[in-house]
C-alpha cells in the first residue's frame, strides 16, 4: 500500500492510514494518545466521502451567506444599502470563482461605507452579538471594537491598514474577519525553499544555545520596567495582570525551562521525528533536489499519521457562523506552518494571523492548549527581528486573562518540581 501511495497520484490512502494508526495504537510509545488515535481511526473517510463532505460544507456556507444577506435585504434598517445587497447576493458565486474582481471589490467597499454610516443597522448588529450568547466582556466593549472599521487593531510593525473587502464580509457575517495580506504571506512562506534540517538544532551548539537562553532570560526580566508601547497605552494594564506577567518573566531560568517544554511536547507528539538532527547547510548552496518548501513539508506532515494528532491539537474549531471566518482559516494555516517550521517569516505570519483572528467572536474561548502554547512561545524568541516581543507577550497575557487563564497552558512553573 505504501509503494502504491508513493507512485499513484489517484490512490486513496484511507486503508494505509487505518493500518498505520493501528500500528501506532499497538506501540507503548503512544499509549497516552490511544483515545485520540481511536477517534482518528473512527473519523477516517474515503476520498469520495471527503469530497462529498466538502461539497456539502461549501454549499452550506454559501446558503448561510445567502440567507444572511436576504435577511439584511428585508431589513428596513438597512434600506440605504438594499440595492448593493441585492447585487452582491446575485454575485456571491464570484467570491469563489473571481475573488479579485475590481468591480466586486468596489461593490463591497461601497456597501461597507453605507453600512458604516447607518447607525440603526450598527445598533441592531451589536444587539445580535449580545443575543447570540457571546462573552459579556466582548458584548460590553465599545461599538468600534465590536465592529472594526477595517483597522488592524494589533499590528505592531506598521501603521493601521484597511482591507475593505474582508472588512465588509466581516460585518455581513457578524464579526468574522480576514486579511488577504496574511493569506499572501502564508502562500509565500509555503513556497519558500527551505532545507528540511534547517530548523533542527545541532547538538554541538549547546553552549551557544545556553548563552542565547541566558541573554533572553535577562532581557525578559526587564519587561516589568519597560514603558508601555504607544499602541497599548490606551488600555491600562491592571495590577493583577502586571503581577502575573512579572511572575512568569522574573524566572532567571525561563528559557531553559521553555527548551525543556518543547522537548516534552515533541516527545508527546511522536517517538521519533521525520527530520534528522543534522547541522543545516546553506540552502542556497544546495541543489534544488536537496531543498524543499514549507508547503511540501506541510503536505508530508499532513499525510503522516504520526503527526496528524499534533496538527489536530493545534486546530481551532468555532461554532457557526464564525467557523467560516477568513481570519480563522488564516490562523489555522499559520499554526500548521509553525508546526513544521520555526523561522522568522513563520513567526511574523503567525502573529499577524493571530492579531486579525483574536477579534473573531468566541475564538479566544475555543483556542486549544497547544495553539496557545504555539502562539505564546513563538513570540518569546530573542531574534533580532522580533523587536516587539515584549509587547506581544503582554497582549497575549491580556487575552489569556480574558478567558480565565493566568498564563500559557504549559506554564514555566510546571517544571520547577522537575528541576
Amino acid at each position: 500500500m505504501y509503494k502504491r501511495w508513493q507512485t499513484d497520484a489517484n490512490y486513496d490512502p484511507t486503508d494505509l492510514y487505518r493500518v498505520s494508526i493501528e500500528r501506532l495504537m499497538a506501540s507503548p510509545s503512544f499509549a497516552d494518545l490511544r483515545d485520540e488515535l481511536e477517534q482518528m481511526k473512527a473519523d477516517l473517510q474515503s476520498k469520495e466521502e471527503r469530497q462529498a463532505m466538502d461539497r456539502e460544507a461549501g454549499a452550506s456556507v454559501q446558503m448561510d451567506i445567502y440567507e444572511a444577506m436576504q435577511e439584511m435585504i428585508d431589513d428596513p434598517d438597512a434600506a440605504n444599502a438594499r440595492d448593493d445587497l441585492i447585487e452582491l447576493q446575485a454575485r456571491l458565486g464570484e467570491l469563489d470563482t473571481n475573488p479579485d474582481s475590481p468591480e466586486l471589490e468596489e461593490l463591497m467597499i461601497r456597501l461597507d461605507q453605507k453600512l458604516d454610516a447607518n447607525p440603526e443597522f450598527q445598533r441592531k448588529l451589536v444587539a445580535r452579538l449580545q443575543e447570540g450568547g457571546l462573552d459579556p466582556a466582548l458584548a460590553d466593549k465599545p461599538l468600534e471594537e465590536l465592529l472594526p472599521s477595517g483597522a488592524e487593531k494589533w499590528d505592531m510593525n506598521k501603521p493601521r491598514d484597511v482591507d475593505a473587502l474582508m472588512d465588509s464580509m466581516q460585518k455581513l457575517l457578524t464579526g468574522m474577519g480576514g486579511d488577504p495580506a496574511v493569506d499572501k504571506e502564508l502562500e509565500h512562506a509555503r513556497d519558500k525553499p527551505e532545507h528540511p534540517d534547517e530548523l533542527e538544532p545541532d547538538e554541538e551548539d549547546e553552549e551557544l544555545l545556553e548563552r542565547e537562553f541566558q541573554a533572553f532570560s535577562d532581557d525578559l526580566s526587564k519587561l516589568k520596567d519597560a514603558p508601555a508601547p504607544e499602541d497599548l497605552e490606551a488600555d491600562k494594564i491592571s495590577p493583577d495582570l502586571e503581577a502575573q506577567v512579572d511572575k512568569i518573566l522574573d524566572d532567571p531560568h525561563l528559557m531553559e525551562k521553555l527548551a525543556f517544554i518543547k522537548k516534552m511536547m515533541d516527545e508527546a507528539k511522536s517517538s521519533e521525528s521525520i527530520f534528522q538532527n543534522t547541522s543545516a547547510p546553506d540552502p542556497e548552496k544546495l541543489d534544488s533536489a536537496d531543498t524543499t518548501t514549507l508547503g511540501k513539508r506541510l503536505k508530508t506532515t499532513e499525510d503522516d499519521p504520526e503527526h496528524i494528532v499534533g496538527l489536530r491539537r493545534l486546530h481551532i474549531d468555532l461554532p457557526s457562523p464564525f467557523n467560516v471566518s477568513p481570519a480563522l482559516k488564516s490562523l489555522n494555516e499559520a499554526l500548521k506552518l509553525a508546526y513544521v517550521g520555526a523561522n522568522d517569516d513563520v513567526r511574523r505570519i503567525l502573529w499577524r494571523a493571530y492579531s486579525k483572528a483574536r477579534n473573531v467572536p468566541t475564538l479566544l474561548q475555543n483556542m486549544p492548549d497547544d495553539a496557545w502554547d504555539m502562539v505564546w512561545y513563538s513570540q518569546a524568541v530573542t531574534w533580532g527581528s522580533n523587536q516587539n516581543r515584549d509587547d506581544h507577550l503582554r497582549v497575549l497575557m491580556e487575552d489569556l486573562q480574558s478567558v480565565g487563564r493566568d498564563g500559557p497552558p504549559t506554564h514555566p512553573e510546571m517544571l520547577e518540581d522537575v528541576e
